[in-house]
């Protein structure tokens, strides 16, 4: 039995729900449904917290929470950066030490593979390329183009990144993760968003730990927390979190270590988790 929420949200068992957006918030439409759009308004309306947590770069993912009338804090960069949706303000960020970037990135250069590299406003690619044109095209924001190897470009000007990533077949995604890891897994927390891209951001951020400021900054425990995801770049706010929820079609990593099973995201998984638990 769940707790009855007041208007307040004063004996709201959940009070902050963190959600992944791609493959979780939506599906293959691209866009937030009706129905979630409903939940996610009532939700809030309760005294909850909404939070959406993404592997995408800030300016990609502000422009779903504006839609949503959401306010506070939103997580991007896959937990390098906390920024305040109403102001813009950067809350948190955390870079990539400057050594480690570019020996990533040639190393993924060395083996011929595409790779971009984010830094707060922007994200640089090598050269135009179908993989990117597919990027850019779901996340809404254009790349930076160095017309050079990426790595040289990042080191002549000095760029401080944030999160890199790595697309190509999905067939050879989890080899590469596993060479990665042996690699830089001192230096990189390496994992992936969709299968055909593998992402690696400092070892000392992950979207659990930016769910863990947030939650301390409003005295919110850990057992008030949902956190909603699909792929393995969300394993540590499902670890995190009180109630961690795969939705259906996240990767079995993700389903192993959750508490509860979702509809899928194209099935309003995060509409469902609202309606049948936290408002329940």
């Amino acid at each position: 039995m769940h707790d009855i929420p007041s208007e307040r949200g004063e004996y709201m068992k959940y009070k902050m729900i963190v959600s992944d957006y791609d493959d979780t918030l939506i599906g293959a439409s691209y866009s937030v449904s009706d129905r979630t759009r409903d939940a996610v308004n009532k939700y809030v309306t309760a005294g909850g917290r909404f939070v959406l947590a993404t592997g995408r770069m800030y300016p990609s993912i502000r422009p779903v929470a504006k839609e949503l009338n959401l306010k506070g804090e939103i997580i991007s960069n896959q937990g390098g950066m906390i920024c305040d949706i109403e102001t813009d303000k950067v809350l948190f960020q955390s870079g990539i030490e400057t050594g480690a970037v570019i020996q990533f990135l040639r190393f993924l250069e060395g083996r011929g593979i595409i790779c971009h590299a984010y830094d707060a406003d922007n994200y640089y690619v090598a050269g135009p390329n179908p993989f990117t044109d597919i990027y850019a095209s779901y996340c809404g924001v254009q790349p930076v183009y160095a017309y050079t190897k990426l790595s040289e470009h990042i080191k002549t000007n000095g760029i401080k990144i944030i999160k890199m990533i790595a697309v190509l077949d999905p067939d050879k995604i989890p080899s590469l993760i596993s060479e990665a890891k042996s690699i830089f897994g001192n230096r990189l927390l390496i994992n992936s968003s969709k299968n055909w891209i593998m992402e690696a951001v400092s070892i000392n951020v992950s979207k659990g730990a930016a769910v863990k400021l947030i939650a301390e900054k409003y005295g919110i425990r850990r057992e008030e927390i949902i956190c909603i995801g699909d792929a393995t770049n969300d394993l540590t706010m499902i670890e995190y979190a009180g109630l961690g929820v795969a939705v259906d079609n996240a990767v079995k990593e993700i389903k192993d270590a959750a508490g509860y099973i979702a509809p899928g995201c194209d099935e309003d998984g995060v509409a469902h988790v609202i309606e049948h638990i936290a408002l329940q």
